[in-house]
């Protein structure tokens, strides 16, 4: 099989598209021949060392969210039969989504939702456990609250816009101008453009406010909280406020699957793809990825 792989911490081009052997399941493992694989952000960190936990061992395999079909399985799985349909995450430690096949324990496997895609499907669990992470664990997100995310159509902002949606929050949104549709497609009350945004207008206004990027910090969201407000930011920043949140993207735990996979096969959630790639033409597009070029929505890698 083919498998994306890197022998040394580095940049997108020292990867190299390798042969090797289809992996064996462990008892508690699923084997899945893989029909997608989404790239994310945190795939660059891994690729250049500058990621919490990672072993020495080479070489190593790229991509952590996959949606296939299972083709095997250990003799502790139950929950799943030949041929079905599934999507999931590798972990952290186990990263080598995009590759033809991947072993994975099925506690981290979850059947695909029907309405789904693969590339749909792949997109969902490392943003999906993100936004859930921020908006309902640190954010503590009640219904009829009102939130405010900007960068709605990106890859964690997409998720947060429906899953604030799910529990019945009001969502403000920003977005670039080409994107501002899609925004009001996955569910956004009101979307405004990023790059013109005037933050007066909503003062007092947000019971949550999420940032997924770009330059607003915590001086220029605090006047638009609600008194009990919080801000919450996956960006690597570290304010000391009681109304400020850092939204890390690890460790993602069996919750926050758990509580996505619920949500995907409770709501039609839509997920935005910008791009589909071959694995045999993803490294020329992980490397335009770690220089900033991206299309709107996730990048996607079809088997």
């Amino acid at each position: 099989m083919k498998k994306i792989l890197f022998h040394q911490f580095g940049n997108a081009s020292q990867l190299s598209l390798e042969e090797v052997s289809v992996p064996i399941p462990a008892s508690d493992e699923l084997l899945i021949r893989v029909k997608a694989a989404s790239c994310n952000p945190v795939d660059r960190g891994i690729l250049s060392g500058n990621f919490p936990g990672l072993d020495p061992e080479f070489p190593k395999g790229m991509g952590l969210d996959f949606a296939g079909t299972v083709e095997g399985s250990g003799s502790q799985v139950s929950k799943f039969q030949l041929g079905d349909e599934v999507y999931g995450w590798m972990g952290y430690g186990s990263s080598g989504s995009f590759s033809e096949y991947v072993v994975a324990p099925q506690a981290q496997v979850f059947m695909k939702p029907s309405y789904l895609s693969f590339e749909e499907a792949a997109c969902l669990p490392l943003v999906g456990a993100t936004a859930y992470n921020a908006l309902i664990l640190r954010g503590k997100l009640k219904q009829g609250q009102s939130v405010f995310i900007h960068g709605c159509t990106g890859g964690v902002g997409q998720l947060a816009v429906q899953i604030a949606k799910h529990f019945g929050a009001y969502v403000i949104g920003t977005c670039s101008l080409r994107t501002q549709d899609l925004a009001r497609i996955i569910g956004a009350d009101e979307v405004y453009e990023y790059r013109k945004l005037d933050l007066k207008p909503f003062a007092k206004r947000a019971d949550i406010a999420l940032v997924t990027g770009g330059k607003l910090d915590f001086e220029d969201i605090l006047p638009i909280l609600k008194s009990k407000g919080v801000f919450t930011d996956i960006r690597p920043k570290n304010h000391v406020h009681p109304q400020y949140r850092q939204v890390i993207t690890a460790p993602v735990t069996q919750e926050m699957l758990n509580a996505v996979n619920k949500i995907a096969h409770e709501s039609q959630l839509k997920l935005i793809i910008g791009e589909r790639v071959s694995l045999q033409q993803a490294i020329p597009t992980l490397i335009k990825l770690e220089q900033g070029k991206r299309a709107s929505g996730k990048t996607v890698l079809v088997m």
